[in-house]
């Protein structure tokens, strides 16, 4: 005979439950309680890795489960049949469960992660899925101990030729568990470290400096002074990204000396380098040459191909600055074939894309469509080339097309504050100037150290007749150094007048320009 009481009970505390994270839990004890001892252990033990079979639990769990109980563990609503033939616990469902037993019983968790670990080794380590799993439970297992060997792996796969999704199928189940506090701080260092790595390269500046910032704080308290140069370094990359030029600047003078101290001849050259593109962003030409001309011998001298390249494309890329065009080309292509030699198909990309770019300043537009497709046939799954192509076609003014290719390049994930700030521009062009501000203004509060997304504020603001407008322009102005950008923003004025009609408020604006222009760049 039912006892309905138990449930009348559970209903009582269920409904004096003071948080949901109370009450899923409460939830799942009782569905835990409703099924065999053997049967609740192995969900218990089927909820360490993330996917299994049946071999893999049998393993796991030590003991042999009867036919009848492993049917009515697959009957449990909360586990999932796999596309590849495997089974997994609901993510959702799996927290719970690895919460409570690393809070209940931390020896179980790490038993049954060795255990785990020693089965994943024994399988094809060739294959990805093997070898991040083997590494995952290896770290639950022991954690200090394989450390150095976890953040090794990473290392190897981003020095042959950026394995980039190799990288990010390691660190995001183990970011979870740092998240979750069952890894230890020496974990988290690298964790922290290699997904801020990630977050830079796929355009998420705010992301990168928050996790490379928590991974330096770590580094700095291990006393491990290689670690913390690296993660310096990586804030001055970041804060080359957000334009932030004198941040950059010190973030590579600070990592330099700790670079020479270690003997990390690799970084060192990657810190001179820097330096350069920094002065370079400046327009301090010679200063960044002097860089690039110190940074080329240090890679040369450690074999660094990838290093050279990179030199070669910041070369190129002062040449265009310096307006000798179909050198900086010839110079560009060279480092394209430097980086196709290493494999490293984004960055070849990337030197199309800069050859496109600058055929769309000289409004050579079909050639910098041509580049541009080039690029895209090169890496179609990476780079930046549908973000550069959209502002192509705002320049040419096929909206429609540039929508297209905003599209696209969403779904990437990547610099998604430009792409917003193309949304904004469009509107901008289309006689929709407060929706303009307001794209505008989203997107230049994650990069206000961009002179660009200042200015271009800045005429948003005028159209629509904002009184901030002129103190805008100045914000952006002081962080313009290319005479070419205040050009193009007085041609992007003529634009607004033809669109919106002449204003005195237009006019006063073009004498700012004209003022700041004539009294900043005289040669």
């Amino acid at each position: 005979m039912t006892d309905y009481s138990i449930y009348a009970d559970f209903l009582a505390r269920l409904q004096a439950a003071t948080s949901e994270e109370e009450k899923s839990w409460m939830l799942m004890e009782f569905s835990l309680n409703q099924l065999s001892p053997t049967v609740r252990e192995a969900v218990w033990t089927a909820a360490i890795p993330h996917q299994f079979d049946e071999k893999f639990l049998r393993t796991l769990l030590e003991n042999n489960l009867t036919a009848e109980d492993w049917k009515t563990l697959l009957s449990q609503s909360y586990l999932e049949h796999l596309w590849n033939g495997g089974y997994a616990v609901h993510e959702s469902t799996r927290k719970l469960l690895l919460a409570k037993l690393f809070q209940d019983d931390p020896q179980r968790y790490r038993e049954l992660n060795r255990r785990a670990a020693n089965y994943c080794e024994q399988q094809n380590q060739q294959e990805l899925r093997w070898r991040v799993t083997t590494l995952y439970h290896q770290v639950l297992a022991d954690l200090d101990r394989i450390a150095d060997k976890f953040d090794s792996q990473a290392t190897d796969w981003w020095n042959d030729t950026m394995q980039l999704d190799k990288i990010e199928a390691l660190i995001r189940p183990m970011l979870e568990e740092v998240h979750a506090h069952r890894a230890t701080e020496k974990i988290a260092a690298p964790t922290f470290y290699w997904q801020g790595v990630l977050d830079d390269f796929y355009g998420r500046p705010v992301s990168a400096k928050n996790y490379l910032t928590q991974a330096l704080q770590l580094f700095q308290q291990f006393q491990d002074e290689k670690n913390e140069a690296n993660c310096i370094w990586r804030l001055g990359d970041v804060h080359l990204s957000l334009s932030d030029y004198e941040a950059a600047r010190t973030q590579y003078q600070q990592a330099l000396p700790l670079f020479q101290q270690v003997g990390k001849k690799l970084g060192e050259a990657n810190c001179v380098a820097r330096l350069g593109d920094v002065y370079l962003r400046l327009s301090d030409y010679e200063a960044a040459r002097t860089q690039y001309q110190q940074a080329l011998p240090l890679y040369q001298q450690i074999g660094s191909k990838h290093g050279e390249a990179n030199c070669m494309r910041s070369l190129g890329e002062m040449i265009v600055e310096q307006e000798q065009i179909n050198d900086a080309i010839a110079t560009l292509k060279h480092a394209a074939e430097l980086y196709h030699a290493i494999g490293l198909i984004v960055d070849e990309a990337g030197c199309f894309d800069r050859i496109a770019d600058i055929y769309r300043d000289q409004k050579r537009y079909e050639d910098a469509l041509a580049a541009y497709q080039q690029a895209i046939e090169i890496a179609p799954e990476g780079g930046t080339s549908y973000h550069n192509r959209a502002a192509t076609y705002i320049a040419m003014e096929q909206y429609n097309l540039a929508l297209q290719d905003i599209e696209r390049a969403e779904k990437t994930g990547t610099y998604l504050e430009y792409l917003q700030a193309f949304r904004g521009e469009i509107a901008l062009w289309q006689h929709q100037p407060q929706t303009a501000v307001d794209l505008l203004q989203s997107a230049t509060q994650q990069r206000p150290k961009d002179g660009g997304f200042q200015r271009i504020l800045a005429l948003a603001l005028l159209a629509n007749g904002n009184s901030e407008a002129f103190a805008t322009m100045e914000t952006g102005l002081k962080l313009t150094y290319r005479k070419k950008d205040i050009e193009r923003t007085l041609e992007e004025l003529d634009k607004l007048v033809r669109i919106y009609g002449e204003r005195a408020e237009f006019s006063q604006m073009r004498e700012v320009l004209t003022n700041y222009l004539n009294q900043n760049f005289q040669h």
